[in-house]
Parts: structure tokens; sequence; C-alpha cells
């Protein structure tokens, strides 16, 4: 068994993400998108966490994402 404090993916389907969401969000994660936006199954970008972590991947994530683009 594996025990992830985070995930974060980009480009995911509705059908890929919906069900885990749900978990995470049950459980008391934190769902978002790269820059800590509201997450949506319809976005782009997924950012998933415990929650206690979720600000600072959220910060990682965004720089990533931006140096990707730049």
């Amino acid at each position: 068994m594996r025990r992830l404090d985070g995930f974060g993916e980009l480009k995911l389907k509705p059908w890929d993400i919906a069900a885990g969401a749900l978990i995470v969000a049950e459980a008391g994660g934190r769902l978002s998108d790269f820059s800590g936006k509201e997450f949506s199954i319809w976005g782009d970008e997924t950012l998933a966490s415990n929650g206690i972590i979720h600000g600072e991947m959220a910060q990682i994530a965004s720089e990533a994402a931006h140096k990707h683009v730049d």
C-alpha cells in the first residue's frame, strides 16, 4: 500500500479524477488548481493534498508550471 500526502497532475479528464476528488474531499483533504484556486473536474490542473501542506504544494506547483510555460 502507498500513502501520499499530495498529488498533482495536468490535463486529466473528468472521469479520471471525479471519484478521487470525492474521496479526498470526504477524507478532509483539499483540492485546487496549481495556483490554489477552486478545483473543478473540468479544469486542466489538479492538486490534491492532505490539507496541511496544500499551500506549500500550490506554491511549488504554480512556480513549476510558470517555469515550464516560460
